[in-house]
């Protein structure tokens, strides 16, 4: 029993190593993630997109909406694939998902290519809700969700950290971002109609203060628009806590 186990081992080994020697990257790699120290995004929605071709004669090519085509050259060094474009040289790997990873020395930032273009998926808040009422906002809603021109990652990876507080219409928004020294709180008050609330700073010496709109959705997010700017999605702390 223990030598038919090791002989399995052995053909387990051999298939392994085969299969890596055999790995073809040649073809169509698609840029479709970009990972820093504190956020994971798809070029595609900063309008962005990056191709990487490795023909089988060695030669490589990237063409992207950033600048012209750039060609180079690329060669297997074991289980590493060593890209040289315009004098840039990148080494990158298979990871267990098919995908070629490769680390910027410089910046630390990790690009993963596919096989497939993958397709950006924006957070869907569902339909908006017009019959609703002033207790419909009451309670604790921490931003989830920021969506700016196309751009969406969560608040933690944003690093913001931004908190409002309602009850009957009124409360308090507190800021505690990481680039404060501090955490900034307001006093607000509101006004609805037609299913959204309008938030005003209550002690604003402004004769017209900058108000914030806010609207419920059935997904139970309660969402701030700031016209094309973009968009902050809040959850409510109890449902997160639940969730957890």
């Amino acid at each position: 029993m223990k030598k038919l186990l090791c002989a399995l081992l052995a053909i387990v080994l051999l298939c392994a190593c085969a299969a890596a020697e055999t790995a073809d990257v040649t073809g169509t790699w698609y840029l479709n993630e970009i990972q820093t120290s504190v956020m994971t995004l798809n070029p595609a929605m900063l309008g962005m997109e990056l191709i990487l071709t490795l023909n089988p004669d060695g030669t490589a090519v990237t063409t992207s909406t950033a600048s012209a085509e750039q060609t180079g050259v690329w060669e297997m060094d074991g289980e590493t694939v060593n890209v040289t474009i315009a004098g840039n040289p990148q080494a990158l790997s298979l990871d267990e998902n098919g995908n070629l990873v490769g680390v910027e020395a410089e910046t630390g930032t990790t690009m993963v290519y596919g096989r497939e273009k993958a397709e950006v998926a924006y957070f869907d808040p569902g339909t908006a809700l017009t019959d609703v009422t002033l207790a419909d906002f009451d309670g604790t809603w921490n931003a989830a969700i920021i969506n700016m021109g196309g751009w969406e990652v969560t608040a933690e990876e944003m690093v913001l950290e931004m908190t409002v507080e309602l009850s009957g219409g009124s409360g308090t928004i507190t800021d505690s971002s990481a680039v404060l020294r501090e955490p900034q709180i307001y006093a607000v008050t509101g006004e609805l109609a037609d299913g959204v609330l309008t938030i005003t700073e209550a002690d604003s010496d402004a004769d017209t203060p900058a108000g914030m709109a806010l609207q419920l959705y059935d997904s139970g997010v309660m969402a701030y628009a700031e016209g094309d700017m973009g968009v902050i999605y809040f959850e409510r702390a109890e449902t997160a806590e639940s969730a957890a």
